[in-house]
């Protein structure tokens, strides 16, 4: 096409599968699904590997709310993306959002609060020293079943999580409305 012909946005509108772009509450879904699975899986598992997949979720919704935040706002004047502070505040609360110096694109997230550090703390593991180690304390499963976190501590999986998902929950509402 050269700069004479007109550009038709219909034809280029109809070579996008709009169905294919996700959601801005993708990720808060994604963490719901993960968390009604595991939380009536008795299975250890199966329910560890929801609690995995839940776990990255959470940790993913984190940085990619992030990014999302530091460059939410478009100038059609310049062509400048800014960031939305309002979102940048309300997500320091909960974590470190660091902006990379040298590639402006790149944003990273380290936990805050106590449940984000300790969300960041069982994901790292989980995802660098191998699987999560689940313990059962009693007979009422999933409510029973406890993430090891270290040689001797652990926590309730599924309160933990259910706190986490509340964490999230409580701050795309803040967020976006």
């Amino acid at each position: 096409m050269t700069n004479d012909e007109p550009y038709d946005q219909l034809i280029l509108l109809s070579q996008i599968d709009l169905a294919s772009i996700p959601l801005p509450d993708d990720k808060l879904e994604e963490c719901s699904f993960f968390f009604k699975a595991l939380s009536t899986e008795p299975d250890r598992k199966r329910f560890r590997w929801f609690v995995s997949a839940f776990l990255n979720a959470a940790y993913s919704f984190f940085e990619s709310e992030a990014l999302t935040a530091h460059f939410r706002f478009f100038n059609p004047d310049d062509g400048a993306l800014y960031p939305d502070q309002s979102g940048v505040t309300t997500l320091r609360k909960h974590v470190k959002v660091k902006q990379n110096k040298t590639n402006p694109e790149y944003v990273s997230t380290q936990g805050k609060s106590v449940i984000a550090k300790k969300l960041y703390q069982i994901r790292n593991k989980n995802v660098h020293c191998g699987s999560l180690i689940i313990t059962s304390v009693g007979e009422s499963l999933p409510d029973d079943f406890r993430i090891k976190t270290s040689s001797n501590e652990s926590v309730p999986a599924v309160v933990f999580c259910s706190e986490t998902l509340q964490l999230i929950n409580d701050i795309y509402s803040e967020i976006n409305g």
